[in-house]
């Protein structure tokens, strides 16, 4: 068998190793020396060679631990021995095969090519070392041995570009110079020893520095920075203070204000104004709880600040911001880091190193999934499982446990927003309902609800949460709960008492198995949501819900129908009933009639019965006064409903995949409230009634999957079939249409200028589209998607596109609106024609300087191979930029999450229109360009062997020009940012 050997990379001992001649030793290379030293860069001269040593071999060993050696060519440098067999060790060092060294060269005085073609100055002391060689039989014979090395070495270092004194003349400056590449060399070598990594976090630092940059020197400007706990705030502050506190006459940076009045509450925060008078001042105020703060530390200097001043507030809590009156266009949300990120940010706390050991891939990324972009939770999970790296069951067992007990540290950080909310209010019992039970829910409805159970303040409550930063919302208005609140809340719900039928909510399939088969249930349980999927084979038994009086929402769902899952509930005979507080009830495959379970029609906000088993009667209907949503979507026994029977507030009617649903009968005009109608992949739909149209409420209409829905009216019956083609354009709030997989459609109705969203992709039958005035300027932003229609008329779809553009260049007025809309095609219409194009995926034009952008158009057409929607979303991406500086993102967007064409292979063009307010003069560069990405909804870049932009165009259609004679010099801004990362991290709040 073969041997086999492992090459370990040499300890690092010394930052930097300085080799020089004495000539230059209480010159420049002590004020090297000295300047090294003040930036915290260990640096070895030989002046640090400790007594006893036998100089050679320590000098040699010396040189093999550093990183990086500066080597200072003078003009003598040649002429020693010494420093020509430091040297060729250095030279050694830089070309080993791991941990290579780091070599800058300085010459000093001296002509870079004489030491690389051993010339001039280094000829003459290079002669100069022969000459005393040649005294002796033992230095001939050094000599003879060594001079070659020496040559090969001052040939190989005089080849490496350096620092040249003929260049830079000032020393002091070529110092400066010096330490700065020193200490960027070292970030990127072995930043464990030099600085913490702000992984994931620089584009929020470019972000800010880019805030605090806006506007002039003449004035005070004021930042705020918001986000989670945990989520890094503090870290891209404290960054971003290091970087220009020295562009200020003086700097303040106030740590921990919220923990030190929560540890001190009558304390008082206090900035004298002595250091003030009116300078140039950085001041950061982090961790603010309160108004009050602020105003108690700055509110009586402002007037003190001198011009250019800059203040930035970190805080988790946005009210904050908003009521001591910062801009909102100075307000920045710090977000959570990218899985990539933050798998990274886990590994080196958990493994020491970028990217995770072998076997561990899997679950590190179920931490990843877990944490949810927040360092903090990365950081203290990565340091705890670090303590049993190598056995792999301790880590399945300990990560499992997270999801119901989180580490003590992220459970105490998290908990101090949810301590800080309002405990004589309903603000903790709302947060409680929230993160246990409505995560991914519409906002509108889980505010219905809440205002049903702790009346109206609840609204604000529950932007009051947002702003909290305790959940957040999606694009599409649907609530967020970060794992790690969700796990900290039913964490804290598990607190409340020993026995499970004294809690407050319950969501585990053995508690409420356990509670309801024992009939054991107390007035203290609110809530019971249990997801049937973790039933399995069990049967749910329920023999009587106890003394749960203030029951407030009951819900068994299965998120993947499941027949045979959903008759696994045994309902002991002759049960009563007693759901009288009940809010929210959603009971799937319920085998009961409504009249059985004797709700209270005052209260009941919300009824999801799908797949329900037994026909659905409404009793005494008119009373349900508060009914607001009512899905029955699945259900075998719906086939031409009488509207005129459901309760007349009504707002959100989900019929879903109800195959037997024939008709809509002229009766939907009794629900004249409805806001959402959702009638997705009802496959015996054939028509719309005529009065749909009376529906002046309606936002939402949803006809996905209506295969057999060929766009004709019925008459009031819902029987006879006009000739009449559907039209939609009298429905004036209606936001979102979803036409898609409609195969019987041979086009698209007429639609309302209201319109902010078309979905019709992959309509087999789709030749005609009508005149897309949707997409005219408005206030608004509107998408069409077209995807996978291969029948349309091009001709008059282009058509339309033109008329769109030709009325935005003739507009007099100047909206803030953009559209975008996606369809098949080989190549971008000529309608579309553009001023700048190329092929491939960016394009660059001459940037003219009396310019102020407006709007433009762009377009790309991309290719699709084999791609497969997995229900991420797609966005053709662009970023706008002067080569120096990125001043304006922008979308075409496709489709959302959730939604879109099942698989595309061919080719799509993209088509749409931005607003942009952008001043010329204030560009750094000569040349605009455009850079255009695929990407998910998430940001995420979509593989280029899947999909990519083969040609791009862009096209200015509305600036103004300026006057040259009015033109004003641009104001001064804060010197560019440029933080320097490196690449082990630690991240603050």
């Amino acid at each position: 068998m073969a041997s086999s050997s492992t090459v370990t990379s040499p300890p690092v001992k010394y930052d930097v190793f300085i080799s020089f001649r004495g000539e230059t030793r209480y010159g420049f290379t002590s004020h090297l020396y000295s300047a090294l030293l003040r930036a915290k860069v260990d640096t070895f001269m030989d002046r640090n060679l400790e007594r006893g040593d036998e100089i050679k071999k320590a000098l040699l060993h010396t040189i093999e631990k550093s990183t990086i050696s500066v080597v200072v060519f003078s003009q003598n440098y040649a002429s020693s021995r010494w420093c020509l067999d430091e040297l060729v060790k250095i030279i050694e060092c830089k070309n080993r095969a791991i941990n290579e060294q780091i070599v800058l060269p300085i010459f000093y005085h001296v002509d870079p090519s004489d030491i690389r073609n051993g010339s001039g100055t280094c000829e003459e002391a290079f002669a100069k070392l022969r000459k005393k060689c040649g005294k002796n039989t033992e230095k001939r014979q050094i000599w003879k041995k060594n001079s070659e090395k020496w040559r090969a070495a001052l040939r190989e270092a005089g080849k490496i570009s350096g620092y040249d004194t003929k260049i830079t003349r000032c020393e002091a400056d070529l110092v400066d110079e010096i330490v700065k590449n020193v200490l960027k060399k070292l970030k990127y070598v072995h930043p464990s020893d030099t600085m913490d990594l702000k992984i994931g976090l620089e584009s929020s630092i470019t972000k800010i520095g880019s805030l605090l940059e806006n506007g002039s020197e003449d004035h005070l400007r004021i930042l705020g920075i918001w986000g989670m706990s945990g989520i890094g705030k503090t870290t891209v502050v404290e960054a971003i203070f290091n970087n220009i506190n020295n562009q200020f006459q003086n700097s303040f940076f106030l740590k921990d204000i919220g923990k030190e009045s929560r540890l001190n509450p009558n304390k008082k925060f206090i900035l004298t104004n002595r250091k003030l008078d009116k300078k140039k001042i950085l001041i950061v105020l982090d961790d603010v709880t309160s108004v009050d703060q602020i105003n108690s530390l700055i509110g009586n200097f402002l007037n003190d600040l001198g011009l250019g001043s800059r203040i930035i507030i970190t805080t988790r809590d946005k009210r904050v911001l908003q009521n001591c009156d910062v801009p909102t266009n100075n307000l920045y949300k710090v977000e959570g880091l990218s899985d990539p990120e933050a798998l990274e940010l886990f590994s080196w706390h958990a493994f020491k190193r970028k990217e995770p050991i072998s076997d561990y891939h899997f679950l590190s990324n179920k931490v990843v999934k877990y944490s949810n972009g927040v360092p903090l939770a990365l950081i203290i999970c990565g340091k705890y499982l670090s303590n049993w790296k190598g056995d792999f069951k301790v880590w399945e067992s300990a990560i499992d446990k997270l999801q119901v007990s989180p580490l003590e540290g992220i459970q105490k950080e998290l908990q101090v927003s949810y301590n800080e909310l309002d405990g004589h209010g309903p603000q903790k019992d709302i947060f409680l309902d929230v993160a246990c039970f409505f995560k991914w829910y519409g906002k509108d409805f889980v505010s219905d609800y809440l205002v049903a159970t702790y009346e109206d303040r609840s609204k604000s409550d529950l932007e009051y949460l947002i702003d909290k930063c305790l959940i957040s919302t999606t694009s599409d208005e649907k609530i967020i709960v970060n794992d790690l609140f969700q796990a900290m809340a039913r964490s804290i719900v598990h607190q409340e008492a020993k026995y499970v039928e004294e809690r407050s909510r319950l969501w585990n399939y053995k508690d409420i198995s356990s509670v309801l088969r024992r009939n054991t249930g107390t007035k203290a349980v609110k809530g019971i949501c249990l997801n049937r999927a973790e039933q399995g084979e069990r049967t749910l038994t329920i023999e009587g819900f106890g003394k749960m009086h203030n029951l407030r929402l009951f819900k068994l769902h299965h998120p993947h129908y499941e027949e045979n899952n959903m008759n696994k509930v045994r309902v002991r005979e002759g049960l009563e009933f007693d759901l009288g507080e009940v809010r929210y009830l959603c009971w799937h495959g319920c085998n009961l009639d409504l009249l059985q379970l004797k709700l209270n029609t005052e209260h009941l906000v919300a009824l999801d019965m799908s797949h329900t088993q037994v026909e659905t009667q409404w009793p005494n209907a008119k009373c349900f006064g508060s009914l607001k949503y009512i899905n029955l979507s699945h259900s075998k026994h719906v086939d031409s409903p009488d509207f005129a029977c459901f309760p007349p507030n009504l707002e959100r009617l989900i019929l879903e995949g109800c195959e037997h649903l024939r008709k809509i009968s002229s009766t939907i005009e009794h629900l004249e409230k409805l806001v959402v109608l959702n009638l997705r992949h009802c496959k015996s739909l054939k028509s719309l009634p005529r009065n749909i149209r009376k529906l002046g409420y309606l936002q939402y209409l949803l006809l996905s999957g209506c295969s057999k829905l060929d766009g004709l009216l019925s008459d009031d019956s819902g029987e006879e079939v006009y000739n009449d083609p559907l039209c939609f354009k009298d429905l004036s709030k209606l936001l979102h249409v979803e036409l898609a997989n409609c195969n019987s459609l041979h086009s698209l109705p007429e639609l309302p200028t209201s319109l902010q969203s078309v979905d019709a992709h992959s309509c087999e039958l789709m030749e005609a589209t009508p005149d897309l005035s949707i997409l005219c300027p408005s206030k608004k932003s509107v998408r069409v998607n077209l995807s996978n229609c291969f029948n349309l008329d091009q001709n008059a779809l282009q058509g339309s596109i033109k008329r769109v553009l030709d009325e935005i260049e003739k507009s007099c007025c100047l909206t803030r609106s953009r559209a975008c809309i996606c369809f098949p095609g080989t190549e971008i219409p000529e309608c579309f024609k553009f001023s700048h194009q190329n092929k491939g995926s960016s394009v660059t034009f001459k940037l003219q300087r009396n310019w102020i952008f407006l709007s433009f158009a762009v377009s790309a057409l991309v290719e699709f191979r084999d791609y497969e929607n997995k229900g991420k979303g797609l966005e053709i991406f662009y970023e706008c930029g002067d080569g120096t500086t990125i001043f304006h993102n922008g979308s075409l967007k496709s489709w959302e999450s959730e939604a879109g064409p099942r698989n595309v292979n061919k080719d799509h063009v993209f088509l749409g229109y931005d607003f942009l307010e952008y001043d010329a003069r204030s560009s750094n560069g000569d040349e605009m360009s455009i850079q255009f990405y695929v990407k998910d909804s998430n940001g995420k870049c979509i593989d280029m062997d899947v999909c990519k932009v083969k040609e791009c165009r862009f096209r200015l259609l509305r600036r103004d020009m300026h006057n040259p004679e009015e033109d004003q010099p641009r104001p001064k801004r804060l010197k560019s940012l440029q933080i320097i990362l490196s690449t082990t991290p630690t991240v603050g709040n």
